[in-house]
């Protein structure tokens, strides 16, 4: 169902609508948590969540032949999900207003913000 709602949220956004986060029971803070624990289930989880939307994104974007919400740069190597969690935690502590929205919408925000698509 998750993946569901996260491939509507970004099917609107590749259709001209506006990517906006929206309050939600999985939340940002509770999957800022998820990254940052100590328990290796936790983290992943974490993993499989942020995997589970760059996917859905990476389809989306595929299935309408636009570009993207980002664009990865810099090596092939650093293009997993452990960099995506780093990215993931530094934006949502510059950004906390953010954790009580989506968990998937702020991920998407994340990495839009640090890996914005040349114009």
């Amino acid at each position: 169902m998750r993946a569901l709602l996260l491939a509507a949220a970004s099917m609107w956004s590749f259709c001209g609508g506006p990517l906006q986060a929206q309050p939600s029971v999985h939340n940002a803070a509770v999957q800022e948590e998820q990254c940052k624990s100590a328990d290796v289930v936790e983290r992943n989880e974490c993993h499989a969540f942020l995997n589970g939307v760059l996917q859905g994104h990476t389809l989306m974007a595929g299935t309408a032949r636009r570009p993207g919400i980002y664009c990865w740069s810099g090596p092939v190597a650093a293009r997993n999900t452990q960099t995506v969690s780093s990215v993931y935690q530094s934006f949502i502590e510059q950004y906390p207003q953010l954790r009580d929205q989506s968990a998937g919408a702020a991920v998407l925000l994340a990495m839009e913000n640090a890996y914005p698509c040349a114009d």
